[in-house]
């Protein structure tokens, strides 16, 4: 199997630290992308990162944290039940 760098959840992640940076890149490249494709083609109906954007653009950084915070919980909430959910359950 070769050398593991480190370990999630598992699975064995076997790529060099720049193969790691450079697929992290090109996520972030895809994400801002899709981001931009959301703003252009599909603005209504508003979900939660054109609700961020619109306030962040329209009264600035304070107006859009409410927004921002509010997200990044409900991510944590659903990330954290996930994990819980995943975790082996014991006799």
């Amino acid at each position: 199997m070769g050398p593991a760098y480190g370990k999630l959840s598992g699975t064995s992640l076997c790529l060099k630290p720049g193969e790691v940076f450079w697929a992290g890149r090109h996520d972030v490249g895809a994400r801002i992308s899709e981001f931009g494709a959301v703003v252009i083609l599909a603005y209504h109906p508003k979900i939660a990162p054109i609700l961020v954007y619109e306030r962040y653009e329209g009264f600035g950084l304070k107006s859009a944290e409410p927004a921002t915070l509010l997200l990044i919980l409900i991510a944590l909430v659903a990330f954290i039940l996930l994990r819980l959910e995943l975790l082996p359950k014991s006799k």
